[in-house]
């Protein structure tokens, strides 16, 4: 018999418990009660221990969810800055060829220019030859060509201009050039300073060869026109004033609207100056409207974008204009060529620089055809 039964009987018996038995209950009742504390801190501990790690996980798929988020971000701005770079060199390449395909197209021009001289040299010759070989016919007797009746007596050299050298329905200029005409003005503006003429010059040959109906070589070749009848397309608004400023010809366009909603022209030059940015075509449009409206000093005549007297009044004003007096007064200053090429190149046109120098070497490789165009504009040519 143990201690607890001992202690039953008693209680049945009636009998009182002793102060052992006491103290032993006292004590079984605080080992209970400290026995159930514990196994419900145990418990509560167990519940906040589920309860932490139930946070933890959510804490780690939610870092989770957010690496993948910064990571996704993360490659599409690197798929869009390729993207963008991808684009930027393509217009860079495509640039750079233009450029390239202009040179070459000037360098074939000038051989099929020194060419047609060659020609005319030869046929020069020919037809002084062919003048001395009737001449000595007519003059000694008994000739068969004596006695023929000369039907056409048109000068052989007259039909050769005729067939190389056709007239130009913008040209009123009278028999001068519009290289002169160009020089003679420049001339009066800059008070006869030819470092300043030949400066602006030298680009404006660049350009367009001093021909004011001028379209850039390139979109002759993409749109397959020349340069007349482009000139007569706008002056007749089959292009009209919008799809000229944003060099466009049947929905064909090279241009396109930048970020703060501007258009952008990468080609479709035109004019001595070959105007290719939408503001500098916009004021070159207005100014030949104002030329040929009535009381401008063309009202006499139909609109005409490619006239070479209206195109070198604007050059003037251009100079005049306040947007570039800085520009003018450099050129007017200007020692030699190159620095008035220069000012020009920089300040106004702002061309493709294939040398990436800020126009130095450009300004140097234009300015050398100097001479030529002193020695062309002073004998009146």
């Amino acid at each position: 018999m143990n201690q607890d039964d001992d202690r039953r009987e008693r209680q049945q018996e009636g009998e009182s418990p002793d102060l052992a038995t006491l103290i032993y209950d006292k004590r079984m009742a605080e080992y209970q009660r400290m026995f159930n504390l514990r196994k419900q801190l145990q418990e509560e501990n167990e519940k906040r221990l589920v309860e932490v790690r139930k946070k933890n996980d959510a804490r780690l798929k939610g870092k989770h969810r957010k690496k993948k988020r910064l990571q996704r971000h993360r490659a599409a701005v690197d798929r869009k800055r390729k993207e963008r770079n991808a684009r930027v060199q393509a217009l860079y390449e495509e640039a750079a060829e233009r450029e390239r395909n202009r040179l070459r197209r000037r360098k074939a021009d000038k051989k099929k220019r020194l060419m047609k001289k060659k020609i005319l040299i030869l046929c020069g010759g020919g037809g002084i030859l062919v003048f001395l070989f009737f001449l000595f016919q007519f003059l000694l007797p008994g000739t068969a060509l004596k006695k023929q009746e000369i039907i056409d007596d048109t000068p052989l050299g007259e039909l050769l201009d005729a067939q190389i050298f056709p007239d130009k329905p913008y040209d009123t200029l009278n028999g001068i050039s519009e290289q002169q005409l160009l020089y003679t003005l420049l001339m009066d503006h800059f008070e006869g300073n030819k470092a300043a003429v030949l400066g602006v010059m030298c680009n404006l040959q660049a350009e367009s060869n001093f021909e004011a109906a001028n379209l850039e070589d390139y979109n002759n070749d993409l749109w397959g026109i020349t340069d007349v009848d482009y000139t007569e397309e706008v002056n007749r608004k089959t292009i009209d004033k919008k799809d000229f400023l944003e060099s466009r010809r049947v929905d064909t366009t090279n241009g396109y609207l930048n970020a703060n909603n501007l258009w952008v022209n990468l080609d479709g030059g035109y004019g001595y100056a070959q105007y290719t940015a939408y503001d500098k075509k916009e004021s070159f449009y207005q100014f030949a409207e104002q030329w040929f409206a009535p009381g401008g000093p063309g009202e006499a005549f139909r609109f005409n974008i490619g006239d070479p007297k209206m195109q070198a009044q604007y050059i003037i004003q251009i100079l005049n204009s306040s947007a570039y007096h800085e520009m003018n007064d450099l050129i007017a200053h200007a020692k030699v060529p190159v620095d008035a090429c220069y000012y020009w190149l920089k300040m106004y046109e702002e061309p493709y620089d294939p040398y990436c120098d800020g126009y130095y070497t450009l300004a140097f490789d234009r300015a050398e055809v100097a001479d030529e165009i002193e020695a062309a504009c002073g004998t009146g040519v």
